[in-house]
């Protein structure tokens, strides 16, 4: 039993990885002997985390809270883009899908930056201008479609983040460039969020001496605008609770949801383990089709973490149970919380299973007053959405109607 604890507790840590999907088999191997090593510990820090007894004032604007009800990542516009050309940024996202959004029911967008698009190594002070550019003309088309935008680094050099001193020191001050050059634009509408999925596995709270830092020097060049914090653990349940409230009431707490990993990442190809092999899990659990699912995973973190989910008997219940225990943690610190990111990965996984989870988790985040954004626009996890050759913009209606956005 002993051993199914420690791989649960794996496979919770590794469940924040939908939006990664591309090109971080790498940095997830490194990862699994980190993580190991850590699950006892960590789980330690979890329990001291959320028994500090004290009162934090949270001042976020309830418009800004609205504002942040309903969102979708738009991954691949600043973040692995087909193309890096003034076309693709200027014409990535057309004026009729940023109308759709709204038009549909989305009341935001996250958008996902790689920071080397923006980071100039000498002078990191100073962004890169062209890039620089096509943010904020990004930014004044999301908002002239009434819509509002979370801009955050998609960091994807994990292993610099964590060890390299002037690396971090750069970020930081890019950080405070870009917040100056952003808080032009209206605060109700325009969020800052450091740095998407913190790792940190080995060492969980050393993250928060660098996302103060990103705090202070956003705050500084930004003093109007709400900002997010995270947790380490890629922004995981457990590692958003280690967080203590900043002395600033301006702050949301953003995490993400991806449990269980073994139904929300079947069939995923760049997870360790080989999630590639479950194939055709159901949701809710049903007995017959775990065990059918199991006997036909043969490696053995995958079979394990089939097992495990079988186990717990996933359903909507259980989902109540995973968001409540953070729900009630925001409601202990008086914080406001928002899911960065949730969905499913949509090639091998049932489809009624797939818009059963996303509706569970939609209404749980709805009752908790959790504001949300799924992963994501048009690649994996989302709502499938693409503009057609008839100009139309044509999404998986499905997911549309799990997510409470289905067509009138």
């Amino acid at each position: 039993m002993a051993g199914i604890r420690i791989l649960a507790l794996f496979l919770l840590l590794f469940a924040s990885m939908a939006c990664i999907e591309q090109k971080t088999n790498e940095t997830n191997q490194n990862a699994t002997s980190d993580l190991s090593n850590s699950t006892q510990s960590y789980s330690n820090l979890s329990d001291n985390a959320t028994a500090a007894p004290y009162f934090h004032l949270n001042t976020v604007p309830p418009q800004r809270i609205k504002n942040l009800a309903r969102g979708v990542n738009v991954a691949n516009w600043f973040w692995y883009p087909a193309y890096s050309d003034s076309a693709h940024f200027e014409e990535y996202m057309t004026d009729t899908e940023l109308e759709w959004l709204n038009a549909r029911g989305f009341t935001f967008i996250r958008l996902p930056v790689d920071p080397k698009l923006l980071y100039l190594e000498g002078m990191p002070g100073t962004p890169n201008e062209t890039t620089l550019a096509h943010i904020n003309n990004a930014t004044a088309r999301v908002l002239a479609h009434n819509l509002s935008i979370v801009i955050e680094l998609h960091e994807n050099d994990w292993s610099r983040l964590e060890n390299d001193a002037a690396y971090d020191d750069g970020l930081v001050k890019l950080w405070g460039a870009m917040a100056k050059n952003l808080s032009r634009f209206d605060s109700d509408k325009v969020f800052f969020e450091p740095v998407n999925e913190p790792r940190y596995y080995t060492n969980p709270l050393a993250w928060f001496s660098l996302q103060d830092r990103f705090l202070s020097a956003i705050r500084a060049s930004a003093p109007n605008n709400t900002i997010f914090a995270t947790g380490p653990i890629m922004s995981s349940v457990q590692g958003t609770m280690l967080n203590e409230p900043v002395d600033d009431g301006n702050i949301i707490y953003t995490f993400h949801f991806y449990d269980p990993a073994a139904f929300t990442h079947q069939g995923a190809g760049w997870l360790p383990g080989g999630f590639d092999q479950i194939k055709n899990l159901a949701y809710p659990y049903e007995e017959a089709n775990c065990g059918e699912v199991a006997a036909n995973t043969t490696p053995a973190l995958a079979k394990a973490a089939v097992k495990q989910y079988c186990a717990d008997e996933w359903n909507a219940t259980v989902v109540r149970k995973k968001i409540g225990v953070i729900a009630d943690w925001a409601k202990e610190k008086n914080v406001t919380l928002l899911a960065g990111e949730f969905g499913t990965y949509e090639v091998v996984t049932p489809p009624a299973s797939r818009a059963a989870w996303l509706k569970d988790a939609r209404m749980t985040f709805d009752e908790n007053k959790i504001g949300w954004c799924v992963w994501s626009y048009d690649t994996g996890f989302g709502i499938g959405a693409k503009l057609g050759e008839d100009g139309e913009v044509h999404a998986d209606e499905a997911a549309m109607d799990a997510l409470g956005l289905g067509q009138k």
